[in-house]
């Protein structure tokens, strides 16, 4: 399906809401683009109507291009329920294709080998964290005093980052976003990205924040 700014809400917003959607900016000039289209043509077919391949050309579509940050190609988003959710730049080997695609679906619907049984999904405790340190303490004071020093709640976020307070990194990140997407070229949004990613162990934290980073965007 090639989108276009008069059909995207149709066929990726509207569609998302029944099944998830991977927009694929793309150009004819990208070599990376020509490579990645057939490997996820495949998946689409082999995960049976799972999900739907739509694909953009970020020539032709500079509206949408800018609207979700394109800066390289490929681009791809996913979509669910109306929403972006996720996304990833470049050319990913299959294997990472999969995982992408399998956190989009739910658990039962996953890409199962014949016959395989899904295997009870068990809470996983949280693991312990250090202490803020001194430096943290001070950095938080510091944000408080100052809630628009961008730059101290990068740091303050770094901080925590580093000792595995995701929840607190990311809520440090989000208020980057929501001040200024603008800010250091929108790293508040791209570290928040990668904090998702490191903190897959908590998927219900990670998929909270990930609503929250959706709505401020869109």
């Amino acid at each position: 399906m090639d989108i276009t700014a008069s059909n995207f809400e149709d066929e990726v917003l509207l569609a998302s809401q029944q099944t998830p959607v991977l927009l694929q900016f793309w150009a004819p000039w990208c070599g990376p683009c020509r490579t990645l289209k057939p490997i996820l043509e495949k998946l689409e077919t082999e995960y049976a109507g799972r999900f739907r391949l739509a694909r953009a050309n970020s020539d032709e579509n500079p509206e949408l291009a800018s609207y979700f940050g394109v800066r390289s190609i490929p681009f791809v988003v996913a979509f669910v329920d109306g929403r972006p959710v996720d996304q990833f730049m470049g050319l990913l080997p299959e294997g990472q294709l999969r995982e992408f695609i399998d956190r989009l679906l739910p658990a039962e619907t996953g890409l199962l080998a014949p016959e395989a049984e899904p295997e009870p999904e068990e809470e996983s405790p949280l693991p312990e964290i250090a202490p803020p340190s001194p430096e943290e303490q001070a950095l938080a004071q510091t944000v408080g005093d100052q809630p628009d020093n961008l730059e101290a709640r990068l740091q303050l976020a770094e901080l925590r980052r580093e000792r595995q307070a995701w929840g607190e990194a990311m809520e440090e990140l989000l208020e980057i976003v929501q001040r200024d997407r603008g800010f250091r070229e929108d790293i508040g949004r791209t570290t928040l990205l990668q904090v998702f990613e490191q903190a897959a162990e908590q998927p219900q934290l990670v998929s909270a924040y990930r609503r929250r980073l959706s709505s401020l965007l869109f």
